[in-house]
């Protein structure tokens, strides 16, 4: 899915960690056509009680929630080109 921004050059910093989520909150409203998404993980909390921690807030534009949507329902693309098999 090709993205308004894909023109743009790409600076992928490397210590911009991965953080992984179970799910979503409901989406906070900010105004001004921004809005709060908060990814949680279930994890077993200290009384061993299933509980859903939120690992990461992002504010992002709805054009962007609209672009990841976009982006989630699309098939995925590979990470890295597959190299070729050497035979003997």
């Amino acid at each position: 899915m090709k993205s308004r921004h894909d023109n743009l050059p790409l600076v992928d910093m490397s210590n911009v960690p991965d953080v992984y989520a179970s799910g979503t909150l409901p989406i906070d409203d900010l105004g001004d056509g921004m809005v709060r998404v908060s990814f949680y993980s279930v994890q077993r909390g200290i009384c061993g009680n299933a509980e859903r921690i939120v690992q990461v807030k992002v504010v992002m534009s709805r054009f962007a929630v609209l672009d990841l949507a976009m982006a989630a329902a699309a098939p995925p693309e590979p990470l890295a080109v597959e190299e070729p098999v050497l035979r003997n």
